[in-house]
């Protein structure tokens, strides 16, 4: 499942009273969050990504996202089926003129889809283990 929501954060966003987006997703694996900066932002909005105790994205305490024009793609394992699935955006202006638009794009791998990665890890593994067969028999 994908998630895409947009928020445009003012410049009276401060980091004493920021934006907050709910971000409601369904059960399932978070595993990858798109931020997405407009052209001409400047690095005048910072972004992080928390459920309702600890901060998911980035994974740094003290870290947040900011850009100008860029995507970053930003891996993370979050079940949201043993953790809570309410996840919130948090943006705030660091000193920009103009408001500006920030999008997050969310992927959640359900329980019934398959982990592709996991599958090509077990393919090496696999593999690997054959090769050092043969080699034992010659």
């Amino acid at each position: 499942m994908h998630y895409s929501y947009e928020a445009t954060v003012l410049n009276t966003h401060t980091v004493s009273s920021p934006l907050v987006v709910p971000m409601k997703l369904g059960s399932g694996i978070f595993y990858k969050a798109d931020v997405v900066f407009e052209v001409g932002d400047g690095f005048s909005t910072a972004v992080v990504i928390w459920d309702r105790a600890k901060q998911i994205l980035p994974t740094n305490p003290d870290g947040f996202y900011s850009g100008d024009g860029v995507v970053y793609p930003c891996p993370c394992y979050y079940n949201l089926d043993k953790e809570d699935n309410d996840i919130f955006l948090i943006a705030w202006n660091r000193g920009g003129v103009y408001n500006h638009d920030v999008n997050v794009m969310l992927s959640v791998r359900g329980l019934d889809e398959p982990d592709e990665f996991g599958i090509m890890k077990l393919m090496t593994e696999t593999i690997n283990r054959l090769i050092q067969l043969c080699r034992e028999l010659i």
